[in-house]
This record gives structure tokens, sequence and C-alpha cells, in this order.
């Protein structure tokens, strides 16, 4: 599918989904379509497709970010190839799979969406299960997400920029992932002193991505480029401390906190969340609305 193709996709979309109007992308769930044969599944000998994985994903990727990326194409992008969809905040951070785990055919962890299955957790905070709720149906929007290299390393465990993120010391908090990000990318010295070694590799083995961000002038593109803007202080030049205490996983989280200080850890993520999703949303639209018709 080529430019003039995906913009027409998203016409479509527009029409289908959103009244006609695109600034309903705001409010619009991704995971509503994922199944969806026109606009969600990109293989359809998969089950099921994730969000930031999809048809119209990966259309609004190419419209967007096309002249920015070295050989960015619809073709060009999903699993296994040149590039892939990422969700930059994760629900499943801080609360979880959204559906029951099993090993050995036996639930091992549900989210906190399903939290009665912990005998020795009970939620009686009204607004916090809805908040949770709430955010569930916001974080699969595509303001949260945004198209990364794919080119694999050989390493045991996750081995592209997409896993990594998500399985590595940073359990897909988007902060520190950047600051860890940063560092790789300004590093003016022989030193590999405080840098991610594994990281370090997947930026050199997408180099053809990465070949404009390095250096301070360099990281700033990185952040315009990608409308990453809330996540950096330009003052400092430096990644903000948006989610600490970066706790991981709630039913832990809940049985070392209590509920009250929970509460009063995932609500600041959520709310900051929802302010960096609405203002790339926003973006996002604005670039769209150029080609649009």
């Amino acid at each position: 599918m080529n430019k003039r193709e995906c913009i027409e996709l998203i016409n479509d979309f527009v029409d289908d989904w959103l009244y006609g109007d695109i600034n309903y992308l705001h409010e619009f769930d991704l995971s509503e379509i994922k199944d969806d044969e026109k606009y969600g599944m990109i293989d359809s000998n998969l089950t099921e497709s994730d969000p930031d994985n999809t048809v119209i994903a990966n259309a609004i990727y190419t419209v967007v970010w096309d002249e920015i990326i070295p050989d960015l194409s619809f073709d060009n992008l999903g699993s296994g190839k040149k590039y892939r969809g990422e969700t930059l905040n994760s629900y499943n951070t801080l609360f979880g799979k959204p559906k029951e785990i099993y090993y050995e055919g036996k639930p091992v962890g549900l989210s906190f969406m399903n939290y009665t299955s912990f005998e020795s957790i009970k939620i009686e905070n009204e607004k916090l299960s809805m908040r949770v709720c709430e955010f569930y149906e916001r974080y699969h929007n595509i303001g949260n997400m945004m198209p990364l290299p794919n080119k694999s390393i050989i390493t045991n465990g996750a081995n592209t920029l997409n896993s990594y993120k998500g399985v590595g010391v940073w359990h897909d908090y988007c902060d520190i992932f950047l600051v860890d990000l940063h560092k790789v990318l300004i590093k003016d010295s022989n030193s590999d002193e405080g840098i991610d070694e594994k990281l370090k590799q997947l930026v050199n083995v997408n180099n053809n991505f990465f070949n404009n961000y390095h250096g301070k002038d360099g990281f700033e593109k990185f952040i315009n480029d990608f409308y990453l803007d809330c996540y950096y202080d330009s003052e400092s030049s430096s990644i903000k401390n948006l989610f600490s205490p970066h706790e991981f996983h709630w039913s832990l989280q809940m049985k070392k906190m209590g509920e009250d200080e929970y509460f009063n850890t995932v609500i600041p993520y959520i709310e900051t969340c929802d302010k960096i999703i609405e203002y790339r949303c926003n973006c996002i639209i604005n670039k769209l609305k150029q080609v649009l018709y």
C-alpha cells in the first residue's frame, strides 16, 4: 500500500468509525478495531492483532512519518519487518495483563480488572477502580503510539527495541527508557559507563533510523520528530522523571503499599499518561489534517 492509498484508507476510517470527523481520533480506542478485516488485522493467520500494529495504525505512521524515517512505508511496518508500532505508556506495567494468564493449565495471574482472584486483596476505592478501567480503554489511542525500528540482535530474551523496552529494566516506563536512550545517543566519549549495552547494540544495528539523532541537537530533533516534548526538559536537556517511583505489577505493590499509597501512585501515572496521549494525538491529528480530504 502506497502513501496515497494509506491516505484513502484513513479517510475511509474517519467516515466509518469517527463520524466523518478526524477530531474524534482523540477518544478512539484502537483495540475496538484490532480484529477488523479492513482496519485491524495485519496477518489473517493471526487470531488477534496488537492495536499498535493494526492496518490503520500502520497507515497513520506512514502518512505522519514517512518523510522523516528512512525507508518507512506501509509494507515495511509490522512484526518481523523494518519498523513496528510501539505503545509508549503501558497498562500492563502497573495493572497486569487484561486477561487471565495460564501456566500448565492453571491460572497464575490476573490484571487489576480481575482482582477478585487475589484473595488477599480487596479493592474498595471506587474511584481507583473506575480510573484504572478508564485507562484500559484510553491507552490504545494513537497518541500513545509511534513506530520504532525493528532490526534485531542475536541475544537471549528480547532482541528488538519494542520487546526490550517492555521486558528490560524499564518495565515499559517510557520516561526511564528515554533516559537510557538519551545516554546512548548523546555519548561523546569512549566510555560506556552508565550505558545499557544491549540498548546500545540495538541502536547500532538500527543506525539507519538513529543516524540523525546523535548528540544534543540530534536527540532534540528525535523528541520533536515524534512529539515527545512532554518527556523532555529543554532547559536542562534531560528527560523528566515523570513516573517515579516506577513500581511494577499492581498485585505485588498493593500487598506492599496498601490501597491508599497505591492509589497515590497510580492516579498520577494515569493522569500524566492522559496528558501525553492528548498532546501527541493532537499533533498527529494536525499532521493528518494537512493531507486528508
